[in-house]
C-alpha cells in the first residue's frame, strides 16, 4: 500500500512501478485535509472559544501487486533435440 499527497507524486511513482512489473489493484481518494474542533475550557468566560485544527494528510491510497508472469511453454519431453550416446 502506497500513500500520496498529490497527483504529480502519484503519477511519477505509478509510471515507475508499472515499468518494473507492478499494477494498481485498488485505489482510494480521500479529502486531503482532516480537521477537528476542540472545545476550549470556558472557566466562566462567555464566547466562542472553540479551536478548529486541520492537518494535511495523504489523499491518494493505492495498493500495487506484481503482474502475474505469462504462462511459460513447457516441453512435453516428446521432442528431444540431443541424441543419446550408447556405449
Amino acid at each position: 500500500m502506497r500513500h500520496y499527497f498529490d497527483r504529480a507524486e502519484y503519477g511519477k511513482d505509478e509510471a515507475a512501478l508499472q515499468a518494473i512489473g507492478y499494477m494498481a489493484v485498488a485505489k482510494d481518494e480521500t479529502p486531503d485535509h482532516v480537521g477537528v474542533t476542540l472545545p476550549a475550557s470556558s472557566n466562566g468566560v462567555v464566547g466562542h472559544l472553540d479551536r478548529r485544527i486541520q492537518r494535511r494528510v495523504a489523499s491518494i491510497h493505492v495498493l500495487y501487486r506484481r503482474r502475474p508472469a505469462p504462462p511459460s511453454r513447457v516441453n512435453d519431453g516428446g521432442d528431444e533435440s540431443t541424441p543419446s550416446s550408447a556405449q
